[in-house]
């Protein structure tokens, strides 16, 4: 039997083909500006859409963690990360041998990753920031402790300093600040008014803890055995610091300053002038006890004694690294007596034991801290420099 063309024009009568209505139209502007319209806009909400998600996890404002319920934006916890990022190069070079590079943040070594030791270590780095700058607006001494307010506050600065330089204003320190000397030096305000506030206020030093402390340090108010040393200091900027007035040589030129002052105290020269020729003051002289380089102190002092033990009076120590800088001593007395009793040793002890309250009282209120991150966004927070 034979089938029809399904594709065939209908038949009308006689076998002509059969006229139908429908006609092709013609595709114009007019008929197709509806769906442009519509595509645009569709377009153009999925182009805003991905722009407003790409600001939520990557913006610097977006907010990333919560400190006792004040916001860390994400650009405040990328300032931390960037003052942790050497110490977690240095962590992976000593235990595990690894240089890292772009790939290997991300990988791990021996069940550690950098990025998120990095990540770690910024958020307790700023939270314990962000709880010196809630005791200072607490306590009156801020009004505002976001990130941003303080880069602001740079920026207006940079101008104020840019203008008096201009104008032959005399200023002391660099002309403009970048982020990193501005923010340390926010901070060191902070805390130096903040701990002037915790010890009227809320920090006390009791009475037994003076007499614990004068029984544990007995030997030094209380000895023959001390000695006197005047201390010629050279100090020289650490890598990161920003010059200042007083602080203006690197490592080398410090070396090599002290090296030069050591020749010409063993020619002859005096102790006294050279240290006013060369750091615009006299020399400190302080009492030390010998007990300190015997394991009592650690630290500074207990350099300072090492150098100086065996020393007769008026000679003097070679140079020695101390601190940020290099020191050379000079005997002054070699067999100081000292005999101070507990109710005069009070003054001496006592601004010793509130600081150490003070610190305690701070490592407490930050263990406690209720901090509330949200991971979704701090997962995502890169390496500083691998393209944030």
């Amino acid at each position: 039997m034979k089938r029809d063309n399904p594709c065939a024009p209908t038949k009308g009568k006689g076998g002509h083909a059969k006229k139908t209505n429908k006609q092709s139209v013609p595709i114009t502007w007019k008929t197709a500006k509806p769906y442009a319209i519509v595509s645009g806009v569709v377009l153009v909400l999925a182009v805003a859409v991905t722009l407003l998600l790409h600001g939520f996890v990557y913006g610097g404002h977006v907010v990333v963690m919560y400190v006792d319920g004040h916001p860390v934006t994400r650009d405040e916890l990328i300032f931390h990360m960037r003052m942790e990022r050497s110490n977690v190069s240095n962590y992976f070079f000593m235990h595990h041998e690894v240089n890292l590079n772009r790939e290997s943040w991300t990988q791990e070594h021996g069940g550690e990753r950098p990025d998120v030791m990095l990540r770690q270590r910024a958020k307790d780095s700023v939270t314990e920031a962000k709880t010196v700058q809630i005791l200072a607006l607490e306590n009156g001494i801020s009004n505002d402790i976001s990130y941003q307010a303080m880069q602001r506050e740079r920026l207006e600065l940079n101008e104020e300093r840019r203008a008096a330089f201009e104008a032959g204003e005399v200023l002391y320190g660099v002309v403009e600040f970048v982020p990193m000397t501005h923010y340390l030096q926010v901070m060191s305000n902070f805390r130096v008014r903040v701990h002037e506030v915790l010890a009227g206020e809320y920090v006390s030093v009791t009475e037994q803890q003076l007499r614990d402390f004068y029984q544990a340090q007995y030997y030094f108010y209380n000895t023959d055995g001390n000695i006197t040393i005047a201390e010629l200091f050279i100090p020289y900027l650490d890598r990161g610091m920003e010059p200042t007035e007083m602080v203006r040589k690197t490592f080398d030129e410090a070396w090599a300053l002290i090296s030069d002052i050591y020749d010409r105290l063993q020619e002859g020269e005096d102790f006294n002038e050279l240290a006013m020729t060369y750091t615009g003051e006299l020399p400190f002289e302080g009492v030390l006890a010998a007990e300190s380089g015997r394991g009592r102190m650690v630290g500074s002092l207990s350099r300072m004694v090492h150098a100086a033990y065996g020393l007769s009076d008026g000679e003097f120590t070679q140079p020695f690294e101390n601190g940020f800088g290099f020191s050379i001593l000079k005997m002054i007395d070699s067999a100081t007596e000292v005999n101070i009793p507990f109710e005069e040793a009070v003054q001496y002890m006592y601004p010793i034991i509130m600081e150490h309250n003070v610190e305690e009282f701070l490592r407490q209120r930050v263990e406690h801290a209720e901090v509330v991150v949200r991971d979704f966004v701090f997962s995502r927070v890169r390496i500083p420099g691998h393209d944030n």
